[in-house]
């Protein structure tokens, strides 16, 4: 898509989802005021966020977005691109569970969320500033589970490293201190949570699913379905080799993205 036909989209889809002329105005505004800062390469440290209420499956939803963290990346790439979109559901026309791993401020729940309102949501985002956005951002839904800590195979002390974008913080193992955070697993997610099987799950842990996919990993006979971005070495032929023992097919989506299915 050409940069006219992109602006023109864009601008199509905000006026689309905007409940009022003030708040096109001002999602438009905002997003012209980070595009700017990005392009210039001018990091700007403010958490200052808006709510912006907007129309999505027939409701208003509030969205709440930070203009300098690159929440607005996520929001476009989610909901005007539609990059974890699956085709006519591609087999999950009933979902009762869905966790995200990497759930950042949790547009990607939300995304679901108004596709499955009754599913129960359970979200695992160690960034503490994304985890105030994340409890904000689906408060409209009425099961949501929130982990304020990483994913990993096996219980460790991490820390959350630094990053000029809110996507791309990651965790890095350390000795435990009063400031590291313990992580959880998959395995313990199912035993609190009570969970036989994990209709949706979905995987943006900045450089971590090799590891969480290849080591301890018998979890995935009760998942049915996975949608993964990959990150640095991390290939698609090494995801489809870990998956396929417990029968998943994988299926290209968008840029690194892919879609795993036992169907």
């Amino acid at each position: 898509m050409n940069g006219t036909r992109s602006f023109i989209s864009k601008f199509f889809f905000c006026l689309k989802v905007s409940s009022s002329a003030k708040v096109l105005l001002s999602l438009i505004r905002n997003t012209k005021i980070y595009s700017r800062t990005y392009k210039n390469h001018t990091y700007n440290a403010s958490l200052e966020g808006y709510i912006y209420p907007l129309k999505m499956s027939h409701q208003i939803v509030h969205f709440y977005i930070r203009t300098f963290t690159g929440d607005f990346d996520v929001f476009y790439e989610i909901f005007w691109r539609k990059v974890y979109s699956l085709p006519n559901n591609f087999g999950l026309n009933m979902c009762e569970t869905i966790v995200d791993l990497g759930a950042n401020v949790g547009f990607f729940s939300m995304f679901y969320g108004l596709k499955y309102p009754k599913a129960k949501f359970i979200c695992v985002e160690p960034e503490k500033n994304n985890v105030n956005c994340l409890s904000k951002n689906l408060a409209f839904l009425p099961q949501v589970h929130i982990e304020a800590t990483g994913i990993s195979s096996k219980k460790i002390s991490v820390n959350v490293t630094k990053a000029a974008y809110a996507y791309n913080f990651a965790i890095q193992e350390v000795a435990t201190t009063n400031d590291s955070i313990q992580t959880i697993t998959m395995s313990e997610l199912f035993k609190k949570y009570q969970l036989s099987s994990i209709d949706l799950l979905k995987i943006d842990i900045e450089g971590e699913e090799a590891d969480l996919l290849s080591n301890d990993n018998k979890w995935l006979d009760n998942v049915r379905s996975i949608i993964v971005e990959l990150h640095g070495d991390f290939t698609i032929d090494r995801l489809t080799d870990l998956l396929r023992p417990f029968g998943f097919k994988v299926y290209y989506m968008d840029g690194s993205i892919y879609y795993a299915t036992k169907l």
